[in-house]
């Protein structure tokens, strides 16, 4: 069968798939299908204390969900769980239960997490639909989105990390209708992950470029009612963030000596060009287009805060060992080349771009890079390495 003919059929296929009535819903667990093929999370850490390697950073969950607003004593300024006091929004969702049970709480920050990915990929799939109107371009984002660490990061990343939380708040506050959905989103996400912070610029971009373009100082200052909030709130992070020093003793290490730091950034340079392309895999291919439609209609302002964002998201990224998870980070870009592709290219054209996109990501292995190459393994393979051990 020749590659057109296989072209058309996928697209017949995703076609009848969508057709009015629950698509969403159908395409959701598609998606989640696909995620769980290619990257099965290894549940049975929890019930394996001989090999879970996870245990003691779960303990500090456990202690944090306890005492939130308590510094835990002791920690090694290297490790991750001194890098998490002002992360409070898994550990306060742990608190709920955590009075009657300190694993209780470990179980249901987890369960929430997983409970947010299915709600990402559902506000992912109307967001898409939204900015193109187009359900199959919808339902292909989301399938390439499945294929790459951003998606799979709220199932099998079990250490703890939750940036889960974070990605959808994110997506939430580029979903918002109004100022006020849009920041009390981004609030929540600064409170989840500090990385949330460097790339909220974009998600503010974001919201601009569906209302206003190209660019101008006028046009920008006329969109007062969204940057203005957007800085308040920021500001009242870091207000809140200060007094939780000043009062609640609350302290994250920063520097060299707390293994971050601009150091880290020389010594993963030579891996940070494949490490930046496997952060979107065959996606990234949409933000190039982004940036070269910016120069093509001279939107030079675009480019300068667009690209000047993505600079921020990657010298921060580079800055620490877990690069692939920071990278994910710049995702709201990806939207933004979705909506600039919807509004100035044809609707077929934009398919055969995503079909690329995700016959790349079906071909290429996730990896996560933290200072090495960690595969996310598939279903087949981790189940036979059960039964052969």
């Amino acid at each position: 069968m020749e590659p057109f003919q296989l072209y058309t059929r996928l697209l017949d296929s995703l076609s009848r798939f969508t057709a009015p009535g629950n698509w969403k819903i159908k395409s959701v667990l598609l998606c989640l299908g696909v995620i769980f093929f290619f990257a099965l999370p290894s549940y049975d850490r929890f019930f394996n204390d001989s090999t879970n390697d996870y245990l003691h950073f779960w303990l500090h969950l456990s202690r944090q969900a306890a005492h939130p607003f308590t510094l835990q004593p002791g920690l090694d300024p290297i490790s991750h769980e001194a890098k998490t006091a002002f992360r409070l929004v898994p550990p306060l969702t742990g608190a709920l239960v955590a009075w009657l049970s300190p694993v209780g709480g470990l179980y249901l920050m987890f369960l929430v997490q997983h409970l947010l990915g299915v709600g990402f990929l559902y506000v992912l799939i109307s967001l898409v639909y939204r900015l193109t109107g187009d359900r199959l371009t919808a339902v292909l984002t989301a399938l390439a989105f499945s294929l790459i660490y951003l998606t799979r990061a709220f199932f099998y990343e079990l250490y703890g990390l939750f940036d889960g939380y974070a990605y959808f708040f994110l997506l939430l506050a580029m979903a918002a209708r109004t100022p006020a959905g849009f920041v009390a989103a981004l609030f929540l996400a600064f409170w989840t992950d500090e990385r949330a912070i460097i790339a909220s610029p974009l998600v503010l971009l974001f919201q601009l470029h569906t209302r206003v373009f190209p660019f101008t100082i006028p046009t920008l200052l006329a969109q007062w009612k969204w940057y203005v909030p957007y800085g308040l709130s920021a500001a009242a992070y870091l207000g809140i963030r200060i007094a939780l020093e000043k009062y609640a003793g609350l302290f994250v290490p920063i520097g060299s000596g707390a293994d971050a730091g601009l150091k880290l950034l020389l010594a993963n340079f030579t891996s940070l060009p494949l490490a930046t392309f496997l952060v979107f895999e065959g996606i990234s291919f949409l933000i190039l287009w982004l940036l070269f439609f910016f120069v093509k209609q001279k939107a030079w302002l675009e480019v300068l805060l667009t690209a000047g964002m993505l600079a921020a998201v990657w010298v921060v990224s580079g800055c620490v060992w877990d690069f692939t998870r920071s990278g994910c980070y710049a995702f709201p870009v990806v939207l933004t080349a979705l909506y600039f592709m919807g509004k100035y290219l044809p609707t077929a054209q934009v398919r055969a771009v995503l079909v690329l996109a995700l016959l790349l990501c079906v071909a290429i292995p996730t990896y996560k890079f933290q200072g090495f190459y960690y595969w996310q393994v598939p279903a087949p393979v981790k189940l036979v390495y059960g039964l052969i051990r």
